[in-house]
């Protein structure tokens, strides 16, 4: 690889990096090797840790709600329908700025920062409200409803989701959520 070649692959790296929201400042130079270039094994040590901490976050989440009846299937169905509304939120939003098709008041951000019965009969309208529209949003969440009774449980999802980035993920760490 030419130097030039290395140097692009370099800031594409750390534009990437920013983007996925490591303050690449701080963390960059610990991940250049003895020529001051990004150590892509290191580099891929980091990324697979932060693969593990999310799966880590979104499974552990699976025991209290296991405890509390709600079924592996039920929580994988509830964890596709917020991580689609926040994904949602991240569009609509800069530097994407994508028109979501997402009606007022069904919006991540008019249930992200409730509690409680608040926060479940907000979840439970949004969800309804998504499901009688038309096309291919109508059809996501037609029928949904909100399998999670416990709002405790259901606050700590939403903000274990809200503090991630997911648009920014790669398909592999949104996959591996799954598996």
């Amino acid at each position: 690889m030419t130097d030039r070649t290395e140097r692009e692959l370099e800031r594409r790296v750390i534009e990437e990096i920013k983007r996925i929201g490591y303050p690449s400042e701080t963390i960059v130079p610990e991940w250049k090797n003895k020529n001051n270039r990004i150590d892509k094994e290191i580099l891929g040590k980091v990324m697979s840790e932060q693969t593990t901490t999310i799966i880590s976050k979104v499974w552990g989440m699976c025991g209290p709600l296991r405890d509390d009846g709600v079924s592996y299937g039920d929580y994988l169905e509830q964890l596709t329908y917020l991580i689609f509304l926040k994904m949602s939120d991240e569009y609509a939003k800069p530097p994407y700025k994508r028109e979501t098709g997402i009606p007022t008041g069904c919006n991540w951000a008019d249930m992200s920062d409730l509690k409680g019965v608040e926060l479940e009969e907000k979840y439970k309208s949004i969800l309804k409200t998504l499901g009688e529209q038309g096309g291919t949003l109508g059809k996501i969440f037609k029928g949904a409803t909100n399998k999670i009774n416990n709002a405790a449980i259901l606050y700590r999802i939403v903000q274990m989701i809200d503090k991630e980035k997911w648009v920014s993920m790669s398909t592999d760490v949104k996959g591996e959520i799954y598996e």
